[in-house]
């Protein structure tokens, strides 16, 4: 069995893929096995069920108000899209519906006209319609409803005519370049399970599209809180009783810290579908809650799972050396759209100078971090957009790791070691610099460098280190100073008004370094709605310059997607993160 890599085409114009294509580096090291046939293996596992290891917890299973992405390593099997993209072309493809036709009105409004699938169904068996349709985009449009961080991409959607139960238009107001895959991206909720109340069936997509009008409504009319409070409730979130969608799968158990299982759903009203993004090949699937690195190597040699995503480079490339593993287990790498950086909150007096930024930057060792603990498999990016995309700005140098141009920038913005204590001070106050990162070991090396970094030019750094859902929920509420920092990508141009906008500060969005001001604002929200490419990457450029300029965050690396999957299976991997589909696995034992 081999891991089969699909070549990248469609969406993205061919200079993104030939540079996607020439960072792919899975060429089987000397002792890898790629072959197909599995006889006379003998597995410890042969049921047709998927065992994952997600090195964190999910914080909820409700996709609109979480993005964080082991949540949705869940939660996208037992809820359905409008679209679905393609893990290997990037195209849309039907899911709950076809694909929309589109036209242009006299008013200048657009309008996107979809016609759900008529076999779809909810767990009890009634029909998926326009109604739950409209109360999904409700429900995302609620102000009182934490969707912040994936409400800006709806910001022009106007209205929604209903046609009949099956068929239906959302209007939106202007171009806007992702409104496509924004409205393929709408999560379908059963408005019978979820506001059985009503509480949202008086307020119409209109009036809720309209933010200023929204905000009006929520705060005169207690209905809109009264559902978020409902909606976001621990119990609907968690109680798999609660979780209900129109996925091939549903959610039996979750032992917090401990596992998640998902079996498939014996009514699934797509099964035998020849369509990727609709089938349901495994009977289950278990995810496997093991932060620590070590434990989940002995967990995957013991055969107690199946699948590790994105193991710590030195040992994904030991194990792909030893032939036992090989034996048992496909390797394969693939080029992820993601990011790791270091996070800096703009709003701390300490950090609110762009010099003092551009400091830190110097003394974080990149390449060493890359070359002695990535293995060399991260791509380097001098700002928060990624290498790979066409309009990445080449003419902005990579931030070198330089202590005396660190020394200068300090001094240029008041850092001096007045008492001569060997700690760097400004107004009366030292430079201790807080640093939160991630219990892993990437996030271990990474506070390491920055530490001995700091150290050479009198800076102190402390280090806290603590779960995914702890260290986000302290970016969100600004309750930081600098932290690591993962970001994920989707294949498509670049849309910053969720994470860099001034009012996408959390809960409205994902700004949580509070970056931002009235110039790079402006330039966003043109970028939004630039559809010409030309046009659009002069403006990527400039908004590169300022990130450049500003230094936001200190930009590390892109790291290639490292995926081991038991040879029990045969799947093809992509470069959508986590890199595959696992109701797409073919069990390949009888």
């Amino acid at each position: 069995m081999s891991i089969k890599n699909t070549p990248l085409a469609a969406l993205l114009v061919a200079l993104f893929l030939f540079v996607l294509s020439s960072c792919k580096s899975d060429t089987p090291v000397e002792g890898t096995d790629t072959s197909t046939d599995i006889s006379g293996i003998d597995f410890k596992r042969t049921e047709n069920i998927v065992s994952v290891r997600l090195p964190d917890e999910p914080n909820y299973l409700s996709p609109v108000i979480t993005t964080q992405a082991y949540a949705r390593y869940v939660h996208e099997y037992i809820f359905q899209t409008l679209n679905h993209m393609d893990l290997q072309t990037f195209e849309l493809t039907p899911m709950l519906a076809g694909l929309p036709e589109v036209s242009e009105q006299e008013d200048g409004t657009i309008l996107h006209r979809y016609q759900l699938d008529e076999r779809a169904t909810w767990p009890n068996g009634s029909p998926v319609t326009t109604a739950d349709v409209v109360f999904s985009l409700k429900l995302l449009l609620n102000p009182k409803v934490e969707a912040g961080a994936v409400r800006s991409f709806y910001q022009d959607v106007t209205d929604m005519i209903i046609e009949d139960e099956r068929s239906f238009s959302i209007q939106t107001g202007q171009v806007y370049i992702l409104t496509d895959y924004a409205l393929a991206s709408l999560y379908v909720y059963p408005e019978y399970a979820y506001d059985p109340e009503g509480l949202l069936s008086e307020f119409t997509v209109a009036e809720l599209a309209n933010a200023e009008n929204a905000a009006q409504l929520a705060e005169n009319d207690d209905r809109l809180e009264t559902f978020a409070q409902a909606f976001q409730d621990f119990e609907m979130t968690h109680n798999p009783d609660n979780i209900v969608g129109s996925g091939a799968y549903k959610l039996d158990s979750w032992e917090p810290q401990q596992r998640l299982i998902l079996s498939k759903r014996d009514d699934y009203w797509a099964e035998g579908s020849d369509n990727p993004a609709l089938k349901a090949l495994p009977d289950g699937m278990e995810f496997e809650i093991i932060p620590d690195a070590q434990t989940a190597v002995v967990a995957l040699q013991d055969e107690l799972v199946d699948v590790v995503v994105d193991m710590d480079p030195e040992r994904f490339v030991s194990l792909r050396q030893d032939e036992a593993m090989v034996e048992k287990f496909s390797f394969s790498t693939e080029p992820g759209f993601g990011m790791y950086s270091i996070i800096i909150n703009s709003d701390d007096p300490m950090l609110s100078d762009a010099g003092t930024r551009r400091a830190l930057a110097h003394l974080m060792d990149v390449d060493l971090l890359n070359e002695e603990y990535y293995n060399g498999m991260g791509k380097r990016s001098s700002n928060p957009v990624l290498p790979a995309q066409t309009y990445y700005d080449e003419s902005l140098a990579l931030i070198d790791f330089n202590v005396e141009e660190a020394e200068r920038l300090l001094a240029e913005a008041g850092w001096i070691d007045s008492d001569g204590d060997g700690t760097l001070d400004r107004d009366g106050q030292d430079f201790e610099l807080e640093f939160l990162t991630f219990s892993t070991p990437i996030g271990e090396a990474i506070s390491q460098l920055l530490r001995e970094g700091c150290q050479q030019v009198g800076i102190n750094v402390t280090t806290e280190a603590m779960g995914g859902r702890a260290l986000y929920g302290k970016l969100n509420e600004g309750d930081f100073q600098s932290a690591t920092y993962a970001q994920g990508y989707q294949p498509h141009p670049d849309e910053f008004s969720q994470s860099w906008l001034t009012t996408s500060v959390p809960p409205g969005g994902t700004n949580r370094g509070r970056f931002g001001d009235e110039e790079s604002d402006a330039l966003i929200n043109k970028i939004r709605v630039t559809t010409d490419a030309e046009e659009r990457a002069e403006l990527y450029k400039q908004m590169q310059g300022i990130f450049y300029r500003e230094t936001p965050q200190i930009p590390l690396f892109s790291p290639l997607m490292r995926i081991v999957v038991s040879k029990r299976f045969e799947v093809e991997t992509g470069s959508i993160t986590p890199g595959f589909s696992l109701d797409n696995f073919v069990h390949l034992q009888e």
